[in-house]
């Protein structure tokens, strides 16, 4: 069995918080793995179902939220965790949940058989869980995507926290969305996704960014999909590729043709990042504005 933790970060909604906590300590296998929770603090009522499901194989961290910003707050956090969890030296990949979803009694089972087969294939970079296929022929198995990590339920390898180290992801922390910044190390690889999901997103019901309701055509497609895989046997574990075209137009199937086109990508990223482009690109902006006689930044 490979070593993997399950991190969670969690803030404001204990309704939906005890669903997802539920699906995590009674997964198969969830006693094996250990859980770092990065908690929020702020909200009684979540802090203490946090520590009601708590064991001796959870780590929670109480953060304050510092940023300025909601996102800023994601972000940190998220990030924070990541760190606690990958400086166990034997971690070999992270779970990252949001408090939001709801995951698949299997998904720890899918999870080990994926990082068994690739975990030596210099192309991969994760794995999301979550899908919207919507028919039980396109339900069995899995396919390999160049796509970015899904936020609220994606797996990053050890080898792919090391390429975001590298290209110093956290200095975006305070200006992008984290998976938008990560998403060039993932598309310079490939992201395994069954095509019947493992979780289901609640994300956008009442949510911060979209509400919607459980009558919403995203949430009835993602729940559907993770009914199809309830009838899925864990037998079913074969690469089936097929289209996900449903999340984002630019959803691909992996090709090692372009491989080169991606990579450059990443490592412009890297560039970006770097403090002498931001040194650089800080004196043009004041060149530009003094040129126009504007406060200089």
């Amino acid at each position: 069995m490979s070593n993997g933790i399950i991190h969670l970060t969690t803030y404001s909604r204990p309704e939906i918080l005890e669903r997802c906590l539920i699906s995590i300590y009674s997964a198969r296998n969830s006693s094996q793995y250990k859980k770092v929770i990065v908690l929020q603090t702020g909200n009684s009522k979540v802090e203490k179902l946090i520590y009601a499901f708590a064991d001796e194989n959870t780590k929670v961290i109480e953060v304050t939220g510092i940023g300025k910003t909601p996102l800023q707050n994601m972000n940190n956090n998220r990030w924070i965790g990541l760190q606690n969890s990958f400086l166990c030296q034997s971690t070999e990949w992270v779970l990252c949940l949001e408090e939001d979803v709801e995951i698949h009694p299997d998904s720890l089972i899918f999870i080990n058989q994926v990082f068994g087969v690739y975990k030596k294939n210099r192309h991969f970079r994760g794995i999301n869980l979550a899908s919207v296929c919507d028919s039980d022929l396109s339900g069995e198995g899995f396919s390999l995507l160049r796509f970015g990590t899904h936020a609220n339920a994606g797996v990053i390898t050890r080898k792919t926290w090391n390429r975001l180290n590298r290209l110093r992801i956290d200095k975006t922390l305070n200006s992008f969305a984290l998976d938008s910044s990560m998403e060039p190390s993932f598309r310079s690889g490939f992201i395994v996704t069954p095509n019947a999901s493992l979780i289901i997103d609640y994300g956008n019901i009442g949510g911060t960014h979209i509400s919607e309701t459980e009558n919403s055509d995203f949430f009835q497609k993602i729940r559907k999909s993770f009914e199809i895989r309830m009838r899925v046997t864990t037998s079913s574990f074969n690469l089936n590729q097929h289209s996900h075209l449903n999340w984002r137009s630019d959803c691909k199937d992996f090709n090692q043709e372009e491989n080169l086109k991606f990579l450059l990508f990443e490592y412009l990223l890297r560039l970006r990042n770097t403090v002498v482009y931001h040194k650089s690109h800080r004196f043009l902006r004041n060149l530009k504005r003094s040129l126009l006689r504007r406060p200089l930044i």
